[in-house]
């Protein structure tokens, strides 16, 4: 996690997907003052050497999280949520 500032704060990480998994909440190291605040999501997978494609979606914030929802269950345990969260 990294913060970069209190006037805009940002927030990213990674988090490993479990294989089977639909959706994933991400939780934050600290909050936003609201969910006024935008997130960029990006999948990695460097070991399997067909990757699946997903389509992914935001579909709850709260001030310390985000849930995404992806088009199929993750079919490798070898997925990483790239993610990075900023304040508007």
């Amino acid at each position: 996690m990294i913060v970069l500032n209190r006037i805009n704060p940002r927030f990213s990480g990674q988090q490993a997907l479990d294989s089977g998994i639909s959706n994933q909440v991400v939780t934050f190291g600290g909050s936003f003052p609201d969910t006024n605040y935008s997130v960029i999501t990006g999948l990695t997978n460097e070991l399997d050497l067909e990757s699946s494609i997903y389509l992914m979606v935001v579909r709850v914030k709260t001030k310390d999280s985000f849930t995404v929802y992806f088009s199929d269950c993750m079919d490798s345990d070898n997925y990483i949520l790239e993610w990075s969260a900023t304040a508007l």
